[in-house]
């Protein structure tokens, strides 16, 4: 395995720092100039806590925010994830003196029926660049640490090297993070942390790395009974696996349900899919059957060396699925990006068919003008005025473009899932 120690090696070193570096510069051309309009909803609730010392955001939601939330389906993050963006905020606090002010502003536009990238950013200080950048840093702290771990990944060093810069220059990380502005980075980190437990042979802080993504974002919970599975060596261990999972989601869950009266409770559901969750009965079955045989083939390869390929392989199998029955916004497709990564490097033909995936995704849910040119309406408010993709791809297919991507990105999702079907039966990783 490649050790720590070898980045002493000049050459590698060098090699290192410079893709580094250049996947560095890439990200600063974009935090400060670039946001959609989540980001600000992210930030605001735990500015309660960085600024006015309000430890149970729930609490102080509930007593003045109430009618927000039950009209406009305000809040939806668990606990984890208003304590981190407080925490940076709070050690941000020196370096962006208007932050306050601006978050104040944002929420008064909230409160009235709120707007879009434009009408938070006019409101905004001589320093809304900074507030930005700032916002944004804290992925960049989960990204490099992401960055870093991956070269644990594989015995050869060109194979490290290479998973370095599938991650260091992974267009949908960098838009996902760095232009679009949500933080789906930080859950991904934990995911990664789990893979790289299962190379460890280390069953229990697997699932704990997992639990603590799922603290941030329900999804997760999705994996962690084909994990247990797999990893467990008996039942009764397979079931404390679980629980362990569902730790630290309920360990800060739980004191905040009884100080908010239950408030809490409806960080359980968080909006996940961007729009209302509608699959058809049809497709909820076929979900259903491939999770169920993922899960029956976990259990007779409990016992395999090849936990890594096996739970890399079964997690993309997962939510190839999930996409393809029902293609979320663009931004939940990090999801996919610590695994896809690992695989990429030992399976060369998933590269292309994750570049299909990616971008067909990113047509088909490039809907509106403030997914596209709109986030860049901190630099200008007439970017937020011109269209968004598809309407130029329409225009130069007459239309017809939804229905090709469409089927572009379920041909590929088909050849994904076949593809990691082999690797399960050939068993391409070279150690696990």
């Amino acid at each position: 395995m490649f050790k720590a120690s070898e980045l002493l090696n000049n050459k590698k070193n060098r090699a290192l720092i410079k893709w580094g570096l250049l996947g560095l510069l890439i990200r600063m051309l974009f935090m400060p100039f670039t946001m959609h309009s989540d980001i600000l909803f992210i930030n605001y609730f735990p500015l309660f806590l960085s600024h006015h010392g309000v430890f149970d955001i729930y609490s102080y939601l509930k007593t003045h925010f109430a009618d927000q939330i039950s009209t406009l389906g305000w809040f939806y993050y668990p606990p984890l994830t208003y304590f981190t963006f407080g925490f940076f905020q709070f050690i941000f606090r020196p370096l962006t003196p208007l932050f306050e002010a601006w978050m104040n502003g944002v929420g008064l536009l909230l409160t009235s029926g709120g707007g879009f990238t434009q009408h938070y950013t006019s409101i905004g200080t001589s320093q809304i660049y900074r507030n930005i950048f700032f916002m944004k840093l804290p992925y960049l702290f989960f990204d490099a640490s992401a960055a870093i771990l991956i070269l644990q990944f594989f015995d050869d060093w060109k194979e490290s090297l290479s998973a370095f810069k599938l991650w260091v220059f992974n267009p949908v990380i960098i838009y996902v993070c760095y232009i679009f502005g949500q933080f789906d980075i930080m859950p991904a980190f934990f995911m990664l942390l789990c893979f790289y437990f299962v190379k460890k042979d280390s069953p229990r802080a697997a699932i704990l790395s997992l639990g603590m993504g799922a603290a941030f974002k329900n999804f997760p919970f999705l994996f962690l009974l084909p994990l247990a599975v797999l990893l467990g060596k008996n039942n009764l261990e397979r079931m404390k696996l679980v629980a362990l999972g569902l730790l630290p989601y309920f360990i800060l869950l739980l004191p905040l349900y009884f100080s908010s009266g239950g408030f809490v409770k409806f960080a359980l559901f968080p909006k996940v899919m961007g729009s209302k969750f509608d699959m058809r009965l049809g497709e909820k079955m076929i979900f259903a059957i491939a999770y169920i045989a993922i899960i029956i083939n976990a259990f007779f390869k409990s016992g395999s060396p090849k936990r890594l390929q096996l739970s890399v392989d079964y997690y993309l199998i997962i939510f190839t699925f999930f996409y393809a029955l029902f293609p979320p916004s663009f931004h939940y497709y990090m999801w996919i990006t610590p695994a896809i990564v690992i695989a990429m490097v030992n399976n060369r033909n998933l590269t292309w068919l994750y570049f299909i995936q990616a971008t067909s995704l990113f047509i088909l849910k490039s809907k509106n003008k403030f997914l596209f040119f709109g986030l860049f309406a901190p630099v200008h408010p007439s970017f937020s005025g011109l269209p968004a993709l598809k309407d130029y791809l329409d225009y130069v297919t007459r239309g017809g473009i939804r229905d090709i991507v469409n089927l572009a990105f379920l041909i590929s999702s088909i050849i994904m899932v076949y593809c990691l079907y082999k690797d399960i039966k050939n068993a391409k990783f070279k150690k696990a």
